[in-house]
């Protein structure tokens, strides 16, 4: 499938190869992003695969899946073409509900464990790393307002990520969530602001008609 999107000045041409059913399932996307904004030139783009393998016949249906996500970023913070890549429709919570870090100027390996505890608990460990893409780039907030910069640093190790949650379906319509996560920031976030471990429990409820 071959995706075209526009949004002045952005356009957004991509292809996606997925499989949802069976014990296997995959994602390959990948997108380029081009355009232009006020004198800048655009040129951006992102590759990410997304596989998983559950073993039904099982105890409580253990799943495996592995992410990995590689996402432009600016080569040049003084040039005349934007690098970084702009999800512009993404969601807040992209990396957990805490929505710590954005889709842009990443590479991110993502592993995961889950289980079927009974018919309506489910339970998920995930672990993902992150670094930089590019050296100049910066790091972006989930709505890609500037977070860190990148202009003074040449560390591309931002941190790691493991977060647990318990989903539970509460009818067909009503999901309630727990997830708890433990941010380890690495040498990027500590040479460019405080450094700071992040430790956090979200609440979340999911109403379906």
């Amino acid at each position: 499938m071959i995706t075209l999107l526009a949004k002045k000045p952005d356009i957004l041409l991509g292809t996606r190869i997925w499989k949802t059913k069976g014990n296997w399932k995959y994602d390959f996307e990948g997108l380029y992003q081009f355009g232009k904004i006020n004198t800048q030139n655009i040129s951006a783009w992102t590759l990410s695969s997304n596989t998983s393998y559950t073993f039904e016949n099982v105890k409580f249906n253990p799943g495996i899946g592995l992410k990995t996500e590689f996402i432009s970023g600016d080569k040049n913070s003084n040039g005349n073409k934007l690098q970084a890549f702009n999800p512009l429709y993404q969601k807040g919570a992209y990396f957990g509900l805490a929505g710590l870090i954005g889709p842009s100027n990443l590479i991110n390996i993502h592993l995961s464990i889950a289980l079927d505890l009974t018919e309506k608990l489910g339970f998920q460990i995930d672990y993902d790393v992150f670094r930089r893409s590019s050296i100049h780039g910066s790091l972006y907030a989930p709505n890609m307002q500037l977070s860190y910069s990148g202009d003074n640093t040449t560390e591309r190790f931002i941190g790691t990520q493991l977060i647990a949650n318990f989903d539970y379906n509460v009818n067909p319509f009503l999901t309630v969530s727990v997830e708890r996560a433990w941010f380890d920031a690495g040498a990027f976030l500590k040479e460019t602001g405080s450094g700071k471990d992040y430790f956090y429990t979200a609440l979340k409820a999911q109403f379906k008609l």
